[in-house]
């Protein structure tokens, strides 16, 4: 009996909990969990632990598929396409039969599986997919991902480039999807928004010739695609050619991980710190992997709360603005029991009752997978027609070494929020956005002589002519006194006329295009040019001509006796302007002067780039076709007088002749002239770096040597004319011979007595001699 009791027993027991019994729906994972690059199966390991809790959850929920018990069961794809389709087959051959399949993960992957999954009727929930392909109905007609396209990238770059008002743009890519893809589409939304792309270049590893094509072709806007694996290696390549700064704009995708710039890699000879500078400030568009508002989600609990209870499964913090999939996985799962809860009526048969190839479960499941919409731990949740993730993707910023969000795109209303001011987001930039291409403002410097040296200089000059003036009328109020009388004062005031010619045109060389017109200018620098010409003939001609009757009269003497009046020396001083005037007027009217424009640009600081400015310099002088042929005529002739008088006053330099009381000064004053001319021309020829400089030099010389010559001429007179008793001793110079005058021996210089007797004066006070 009691065999038969405990039999009855368990048949009751067995029909209690028959009645109750949930039957299994397999569901087939794909995920990659050990894969060798380091990165993706850290994203393989978050999806199927959220996948995991997810599924748990939806076995506890009374509401969602109460009939059956969701199973899981993946496979390791290591992120290999070909790993990845042998576990696929491994689900399709292995029993027991699989409704659904939830991953892959890496877009190259998600590729291979959804085409040959599609074949199967499959319908596949991929967790991290972003290919542009996958959005291909055609192809993929039974792919979800529960990321937004890596197509809505471009379009959140797109909304960037319209609201900076940039036109023109460059793309860089990395040969592999989704960057493929993704950089098709913004070729294609740039040519349908007017935007145009100067440069296209991709590469496959190295990134350095790739950067330097967009460095040659002047690309200051990069949309740029690639994984983490080559971020290091194009921003190397982009600071060791310099493209990074204020000037630039990178546009990147988001997943790449916190520090990248930290992580030593083969190849890559950049420090940490040269990595961390040159990708300063790049934006980046990246999906919102986690809700940013506090409310209750499908979940039963806010994400906040979603985070924390899953960090210590994944085995990392979960931030709000962190990367990983834990949450978009979670998301997927439901969407996919949710779809297939929905299917149920539908269909109007069971749900495990799939076979591989049926069309009419697949069809009916993925329609109603696509009509889910709820609020998730990763935000609002849905798919488009084409079975993309519908949501908000977030802009981000590096921002020293970390990236901060700083705005949202809305990818249904293609609007930008914006967190930040335009000038915190280009906060690198001067507070201003880059402009798209060399928008550099020319700020143009006219060099000119500073006022204050123009003054100065004007003072001594207007003191110089004053003093000049001063001189003249001495000469011609004591013209009758015997120290005046014998000093050739007529020569004297024509060296005094042509020192004030010279005071004047010191004065003009600072007048410069700032203070007149290009036409007064042009007549400014000629007059200026045949000024000092002319003022160098006068002046230094005097003193040449009264130095080379000294000469005469001292050195080649002879027994003849020949007069030497001032009108010879005039004469002399006329030919020497003769000649003068036969090299300046051919000049003046077969290659007048004309007024150019020089531009030396001026080195950038790092102050002027972020400003978008560059410093030109304007060098405005006077010059003609063949001037420094001109020119040289005019020096060499004049050295050859220089240094003509230079030998003159040399070889008199031991004389004392009392009746050409000033024949010592002149001679010191040619060879003051003779230093001026050394130094003064070469000053003048010579590029100087700065105006000001160049005309206090010059003018300082100038002044300083013409001055000097002056002061030697008319001085001592002045303090033997005023001295008392001054020439009390000296001979008598009134043109007669005193005492008895022997004729000199052969071969012996005459006395200076002698040379005093034969020294008359004319009627009207002018000095003469003989030789």
């Amino acid at each position: 009996m009691y065999p038969f009791l405990f039999l009855l027993a368990g048949a009751a027991a067995f029909g209690l909990t028959g009645a109750n019994q949930t039957r299994p729906l397999y569901i087939g994972g794909l995920f990659p969990l050990s894969e060798e690059d380091g990165w993706s199966r850290y994203f393989g390991w978050a999806s199927l632990k959220a996948t995991e809790r997810a599924i748990a959850d939806i076995n506890n929920s009374s509401e969602v598929l109460p009939d059956y018990e969701v199973v899981l069961i993946y496979n390791d794809t290591e992120g290999d396409k070909v790993t990845a389709l042998n576990m696929l087959y491994d689900h399709i051959y292995t029993p027991p039969v699989k409704v659904a399949l939830m991953g892959s993960v890496l877009s190259s992957v998600t590729e291979s599986v959804g085409e040959v999954a599609s074949r199967w009727k499959l319908v596949e929930v991929s967790t991290a997919g972003s290919s542009p392909v996958l959005s291909d109905r055609v192809r993929y007609p039974y792919i979800y991902r529960v990321l937004t396209s890596a197509a809505g990238f471009s379009h959140a770059e797109m909304a960037i480039i319209h609201r900076f008002g940039w036109i023109k743009i460059a793309t860089l890519h990395e040969t592999v999807e989704p960057h493929v893809g993704t950089t098709i589409e913004m070729q294609r939304l740039a040519e349908s928004n007017n935007v145009n792309v100067i440069a296209a270049e991709s590469f496959l590893s190295n990134p350095y010739d790739a950067v330097q094509r967009l460095k040659d072709k002047d690309a200051r806007i990069i949309a740029a695609n690639f994984y983490e694996g080559r971020v290091r290696k194009v921003f190397c390549s982009a600071y060791r050619l310099g493209l990074y700064g204020p000037r630039y704009v990178w546009m990147l995708p988001g997943y790449y991980a916190d520090g990248w710039w930290k992580v030593p890699e083969e190849g890559v000879t950049c420090t940490p710190e040269e990595l961390k500078k040159a990708s300063e400030g790049y934006l980046t568009i990246m999906w919102s992997q986690f809700g940013r508002e506090e409310v209750n989600t499908i979940a039963g609990i806010t994400p906040a709360e979603y985070r924390r209870q899953m960090e210590p499964v994944v085995g990392w913090n979960l931030s709000v603005s962190g990367r990983g999939l834990t949450a978009t996985a979670y998301d997927g799962m439901w969407a996919l029991a949710l779809g297939l809860h929905d299917a149920q009526q539908e269909l109007g048969r069971p749900l495990d009752s799939f076979a591989y190839g049926d069309k009419e479960y697949a069809d009916i499941v993925s329609r109603n997978v696509q009509s889910q919409k709820f609020q998730g731990v990763s935000g609002p949740f849905g798919f488009s027609e084409l079975g993309d993730r519908v949501g908000t993707l977030l802009i981000e910023q590096n921002k020293n070494g970390v990236e901060e969000v700083i705005g949202t795109y809305d990818i249904d209303n293609n609007v930008i929020s914006w967190l930040l001011n335009t000038s915190d987001i280009w906060y690198y930039a001067g507070g201003k956005a880059p402009f798209d291409s060399d928008n550099t403002e020319t700020q143009e410097l006219l060099q000119s002589t500073p006022i204050a040296i123009l003054v100065t200089v004007w003072v001594l000059c207007g003191l110089g002519t004053i003093f000049a003036i001063s001189f003249i009328a001495f000469n011609v109020w004591k013209r009758q006194n015997r120290q005046v009388k014998m000093s050739s004062p007529n020569v004297n005031n024509l060296i005094s006329v042509g020192i004030i010619l010279a005071y004047l045109c010191v004065a003009l060389m600072g007048v410069d295009r700032s203070l007149v017109e290009d036409k007064a200018f042009q007549i400014l620098c000629t007059v200026r040019s045949w000024g000092l010409a002319l003022a160098f003939t006068i002046a230094f001609g005097g003193m040449f001509t009264k130095m080379w009757r000294v000469y005469s009269i001292v050195i080649h003497n002879k027994t003849k006796r020949k007069v030497i009046k001032d009108h010879h020396l005039f004469i002399i001083i006329g030919v020497l302007l003769l000649v003068d005037l036969a090299i300046l007027i051919p000049w003046q009217i077969s290659d007048p002067m004309q007024v150019v424009t020089e531009k030396v640009a001026v080195p950038q600081t790092d102050e002027d780039v972020a400003l978008y400015r560059k410093f030109v310099e304007l060098h405005v002088k006077c010059t003609s076709t063949y001037d420094t042929i001109w020119t040289m005529a005019l020096i060499i002739y004049k050295a050859f007088v220089v240094v003509f008088g230079a030998f003159l006053a040399w070889s008199t330099r031991n004389v004392n002749v009392p009746g050409l009381n000033d024949s010592y000064y002149v001679g010191l004053s040619i060879y003051n002239t003779v230093i001026c001319c050394v130094v003064v021309v070469p000053l003048s020829i010579l590029n100087v770096s700065s105006m000001g400089v160049t005309y206090a030099l010059v003018a300082g010389f100038l002044l300083l040597c013409t001055t000097m010559s002056l002061c030697m001429l008319f001085i001592p007179k002045i303090i033997a004319v005023f001295r008392k008793n001054a020439v009390s001793d000296q001979v008598n110079f009134t043109g007669n011979r005193v005492g008895a005058s022997s004729r000199p021996n052969p071969g012996e210089p005459p006395s200076q007595q002698a040379l005093c007797s034969t020294i008359p004066t004319d009627s009207k006070g002018n000095s003469s001699a003989t030789g």
